[in-house]
């Protein structure tokens, strides 16, 4: 049972309003982080301003009212002169790290020595507290780089988060695109009828209708529409139990009989209890295709396609065999491309990952086909 099969690919084209909603997401991925800045931000200036508040008071035993709420008006102040700093940090996020530090810290200045005027003036003017022991220039100075310092820790904390949030984004995007991927694979490897197995059922009926066997080609048109409308009734990522799977497979090969009566025969042998096992839609319908092609197709003796389920080392081992041609009875045989045993392996990779395999040799007159994926039973 070579592999041979032509591959039919479909794609999707994607819709033009797809391209004229991506200004639309990326805005609202600059409202996402800007609200993640706001977040952050008013609860860094509440933190400060509960730590501070608890220090004066343990500090003095007592504090005015006038100092408290003076000192929420500055935080307030600060989580407002946050604002055009976080824009700036949202703006730089994909720089390198030596532009959006000095892009950052440049920012941070002319905040910081705006920041320190409205403290000193609160400081000595509202609250008519005593004068610092030092010049007002040495005064605003001192400040301006505290409060320097304190912004550029904002800053640090806020892009450290948003980079955490941006790379989960990125991670969550991967795994989506991953998915997508794997989603699209699965329905081209599942929509990829052979046209050989089309082509021959329709000259088949064609034939039929010809030599006026009219029920007999109505009969066949009836069983090929069954099998594709079972075939495709299901999702390229849906798992069916081994016997709805077998009785896919038993319609395909009661249209493939009435191409060859006297050539082809089956048989299954299902241990107990496997029949309820799940495997993915239409695992088994190249490995069908190929035994057809390549092994009934290309003799003139009877052919026997076996397929046997059985339970080895906690895995479900599929064995498809079927009788290769004898020497002399048909044409030089081909090379497969291998094409149908390379997709059934990509869909096992896709379903199961490395707890999947597939592995084929001939021998003995023989060609045999091998499954093995992971025991999965329904109730």
């Amino acid at each position: 049972m070579a592999a041979h099969e032509s591959l039919i690919g479909a794609t999707d084209s994607l819709p033009d309003a797809s391209n004229s909603a991506a200004p639309a997401s990326v805005d609202l991925g600059a409202r996402g982080t800007m609200t993640q800045i706001h977040v952050f931000s008013a609860l860094f200036w509440a933190a400060l301003f509960t730590m501070h508040t608890t220090q004066m008071i343990l500090a003095n035993g007592r504090e005015d009212w006038d100092s408290i709420r003076w000192r929420a008006a500055m935080n307030v102040l600060a989580f407002a002169l946050c604002i055009p700093l976080g824009k700036v940090i949202a703006r730089t996020l994909d720089r390198r790290l030596s532009r959006r530090v000095l892009a950052i810290g440049g920012a941070c200045l002319p905040i910081a020595v705006a920041y320190a005027l409205v403290g000193h003036v609160v400081w000595n003017d509202v609250l008519e507290n005593p004068p610092m022991p030092y010049s007002v220039l040495a005064s605003l100075v001192i400040q301006s780089q505290y409060n320097f310092i304190l912004f550029l820790l904002w800053s640090t904390f806020c892009s450290a988060i948003l980079y955490a949030a941006q790379l989960q984004e990125r991670e969550r995007n991967l795994l989506q695109a991953q998915v997508l991927a794997r989603e699209a694979e699965l329905k081209m490897l599942r929509y990829q009828i052979n046209p050989h197995f089309l082509f021959n059922t329709l000259n088949a009926v064609s034939a039929l209708i010809v030599t006026g066997q009219a029920s007999a080609a109505d009969a066949m048109i009836t069983k090929l529409a069954r099998f594709f409308r079972n075939a495709l009734s299901r999702e390229s990522t849906a798992k069916v139990t081994l016997t709805e799977e077998l009785r896919v497979q038993l319609e395909y090969l009661t249209i493939e009989l009435t191409r060859f009566p006297d050539r082809l025969r089956w048989s299954t042998q299902i241990a107990p209890g496997l029949d309820k096992a799940l495997v993915p839609h239409l695992i088994l319908q190249p490995l069908f295709e190929n035994a057809i092609k390549h092994g009934v197709a290309r003799t003139f003796a009877p052919v026997e396609l076996k397929l046997a389920a059985v339970r080895r080392n906690g895995q479900l081992i599929l064995t498809l065999t079927n009788e290769t041609r004898a020497a002399g009875q048909s044409d030089v045989q081909e090379p497969g491309e291998g094409v149908g045993l390379a997709n059934v392996a990509r869909r096992l990779e896709n379903f199961y990952g490395a707890a999947a395999g597939l592995s084929a040799a001939p021998g003995d007159g023989r060609f045999t086909v091998e499954l093995r994926l992971p025991i999965e039973l329904t109730l």
